[in-house]
């Protein structure tokens, strides 16, 4: 029998990090668009300004990979929006995963390192490396809730390079599982497009 609290802190779990995802994938489509700016003389901010995060600026970009990232962000958001009402989670601006102690929240650090933003090409490579941190942490998500349990070690490899026999793995009839395996299928394919950008 599957252990309910900690089913409900990984789901809790997967909505922090879809949160977070769509922040950090939100910033770095904005740097994007300011690397394009500043490459055309057209920056309206000076240093020290504190840069607002515009869904405006993002979707009215024709840079290729920003209008990639604003696919992923689209497809994040209708997931949250879904896991929060199949599970009676509550719609507000304070996210559900608050119920978290700082311990459990400190527990949902980044798998793997994310690199800098000191050049356009860092930035584009960068925007693959968030969507695998997403797509591998959501895998992770997935191990837990089947399985009850954290995975072996040896398995963030499989999650952050999935093949077939990751997803046969992660198989289930649990429907906040299959939501996030759709979910994984989609980041792996907008990581490689992302990475043929770069």
């Amino acid at each position: 029998m599957k252990d309910q609290h900690f089913y409900r802190e990984q789901l809790l779990a997967a909505i922090e990090v879809i949160e977070t995802g769509k922040d950090d994938l939100a910033a770095i489509a904005l740097h994007l668009v300011l690397f394009e700016d500043m490459k055309n003389d057209c920056v309206p901010f000076e240093d020290g300004d504190e840069i607002p995060v515009d869904m405006a600026l993002i979707d009215n970009s024709d840079i290729p990979s920003v209008k990639l990232i604003r696919d992923v962000i689209l497809k994040l958001q209708e997931i949250h929006s879904y896991l929060l009402n199949i599970n009676s989670f509550p719609q507000t601006d304070d996210s559900a995963y608050e119920e978290l102690s700082p311990e459990e929240l400190d527990s949902f650090e980044p798998l793997y390192p994310v690199g800098n933003r000191d050049t356009l090409d860092d930035l584009k490579r960068e925007t693959g490396d968030f969507i695998s941190h997403i797509m591998s942490s959501v895998l992770h998500i997935c191990y837990c809730l089947i399985y009850g349990h954290e995975p072996p070690e040896k398995f963030p490899h499989y999650f952050y390079f999935p093949e077939e026999e990751t997803y046969s793995l992660l198989e289930s009839d649990d429907i906040n599982t299959n939501t996030l395996i759709i979910l994984a299928r989609f980041l792996q394919e907008k990581r490689e497009e992302a990475w043929d950008l770069s």
